[in-house]
């Protein structure tokens, strides 16, 4: 895939809604990639996403790339919980963005990358923000991660205090036959932060798995057609619905 292929906005309708997606198709034999947002903004909480999709179709996935993500987060204490909710709405709101850009990046992180990332996050809806935040706290994928017997990548900053190594190495033996690689002075954005340590791994892991057998029947098995490239969306948003 060329880096000059146009990207377009597509859009597909469930349950009368319309659902918006980003695709480009540079007219390759390459491993088809879809990318899944984390907690307004890119990856994390799209991992466990992505599990629980590979768990419940492994035919339709070939392999997985989990970025700062883990199966299970560590529980929060009921009373920093009331704490918070008794905080005033405004209050709340400016604290959640002064934490947030504290505990996201690593000390290291370049402006351009705080500033992209707090971009992100500022432009999502409060209501989704809450929404993702509730449902990573009570999400559980471990029982579908130890499930999965596709090829798995698992990348994270060992500075991430959202989902520290130790959760990611816990992920990492939980699925089967896994790969965990640690980026050094990385935090929680590492697709931001370090971008391209993060583009040349994602791109040399989907060229090992179309050398392998196994992966390329599932490759060729998966219809590049925009029908099937629908259903695919309509599935996962079903998917996330349903969590």
């Amino acid at each position: 895939m060329s880096t000059n292929d146009p990207i377009a906005r597509r859009f597909v309708t469930l349950d009368g809604r319309r659902v918006s997606y980003l695709w480009r198709d540079g007219g390759h034999d390459g491993p088809t990639l879809l990318f899944i947002h984390g907690s307004g903004m890119s990856h994390s909480l799209g991992g466990a996403v992505a599990v629980s999709l590979a768990a419940r179709r492994p035919a339709d996935v070939c392999g997985l790339v989990l970025l700062s993500t883990c199966a299970r987060l560590p529980a929060v204490s009921t009373s920093a919980q009331w704490l918070w909710a008794s905080l005033p709405e405004s209050l709340r709101r400016v604290l959640f963005f002064v934490t947030a850009k504290n505990i996201l990046f690593a000390a290291g992180a370049s402006r351009a990358a705080v500033a992209l990332g707090m971009q992100e996050l500022r432009a999502c809806r409060p209501q989704t923000l809450a929404a993702d935040v509730a449902i990573s706290r009570s999400m559980d994928v471990t029982e579908a991660a130890a499930a999965l017997r596709v090829p798995a990548l698992i990348l994270c900053g060992s500075r991430d205090r959202v989902t520290p190594p130790a959760l990611s190495r816990h992920l990492h033996a939980t699925i089967a036959g896994s790969r965990l690689d640690l980026v050094d002075g990385a935090g929680h954005m590492l697709l931001i932060e370090a971008s391209g340590v993060v583009n040349r791994a994602i791109a040399a892991f989907a060229a090992s798995i179309t050398r392998r057998p196994a992966a390329r029947a599932h490759a060729g098995a998966a219809a590049r057609s925009a029908s099937r490239w629908r259903r695919a969306i309509r599935r996962l948003v079903a998917l996330v619905r349903r969590r």
